[in-house]
């Protein structure tokens, strides 16, 4: 059987090679002429496509993304993010979604396990994503990459940092550097009991949610924190209002989890900031340079936060 990916991606010929009914890790390795890197389709940004059989990119999270996968004639979707997937939608257009979170500060044998595992035995084409597409998604399809025997270790890196992976994430890095190819024995018998939704801490929902919603805020900053044109759905103090409930959230399960000092301390003051930036949204005419700066110190709160917890 064979599928085309029309239009999307270069008119690429997908040829399903890694059949659920594959036994063997090793597969065909992709040519250069199957890659593209941080593209953007309808709904979708940072799509890469590894090989005929891989492509890596952001979160669908709406009817449009579903419609594109489904133009790429892609069969499963798996996520690496913490937040719950868009099951039920995915599944309207006929998409498998399968939930397998990492997280930033690396890939245990268990998750890596997993993954290859369900490379070998769901059917592609197959797509992966985290939030963004730029970081876990990446570092999750170099690691498949390796561990599938498709190329060596230093391609799948350099396929990895130009799909975007940063070099502020060295868990995800050494994952990948370290990958054997896998042995059948390591994988077991091929399977079809793969998670639609993964068992997430609360913590790590939490903090996608956070993510989710400072991009939201952000667009409507550009908006001249107005609703903006193309987003209708995003009402200015709601969206405050969301980020401010998902930091006060986050703040509550580190102190009753005993988190870090430094990582509650952050946390309280994103409350602190968010709180503010709540206050004057919902005032009369707030003073957009006041609303900027605030989104200046979260901005601040939150690299710090990832520079220091995330690695």
């Amino acid at each position: 059987m064979r599928v085309r990916i029309i239009g999307f991606l270069g008119m690429v010929t997908v040829g399903l090679l890694l059949g659920s009914a594959c036994q063997e890790p090793v597969c065909h390795p992709p040519t250069v002429e199957q890659q593209t890197f941080k593209q953007a389709y309808p709904g979708l940004k940072n799509v890469s496509q590894f090989n005929d059989q891989l492509i890596n990119g952001s979160a669908p999270e709406s009817r449009e993304a579903f419609e594109t996968l489904r133009s790429m004639g892609i069969h499963t979707i798996i996520s690496v993010d913490g937040a719950r997937p868009e099951v039920e939608l995915a599944r309207q257009f006929g998409i498998r979604y399968v939930h397998l979170p990492i997280g930033y500060d690396g890939i245990t044998p268990e998750e890596g396990r997993q993954l290859i595992a369900a490379y070998r035995d769901l059917p592609k084409p197959i797509y992966l994503h985290c939030y963004k597409g730029l970081h876990r998604g990446p570092a999750a399809g170099a690691y498949i990459l390796v561990g599938s025997g498709q190329c060596p270790t230093e391609q799948a890196k350099r396929w990895m940092f130009q799909a975007g992976m940063s070099e502020e994430y060295p868990g995800l890095i050494a994952a990948v550097e370290q990958r054997q190819v896998a042995t059948v024995e390591e994988l077991g018998a091929p399977r079809d009991d793969y998670p639609s939704v993964a068992k997430v801490g609360g913590f790590s929902q939490l903090m996608s949610g956070v993510a989710r919603s400072v991009d939201h805020l952000k667009l409507v900053q550009q908006a001249g924190w107005q609703t903006p044109a193309d987003h209708p759905d995003l009402a200015p103090a709601n969206e405050g209002k969301i980020l401010y409930h998902y930091f006060t959230a986050l703040a509550e399960e580190g102190a009753q989890n005993n988190r870090p000092a430094a990582l509650q301390e952050g946390l309280t003051r994103a409350v602190i900031i968010t709180g503010d930036l709540l206050l004057l949204m919902e005032s009369e005419s707030p003073p957009t340079a006041d609303l900027d700066q605030l989104m200046v110190r979260l901005d601040q709160e939150c690299k710090s936060c990832h520079h220091g917890f995330r690695n």
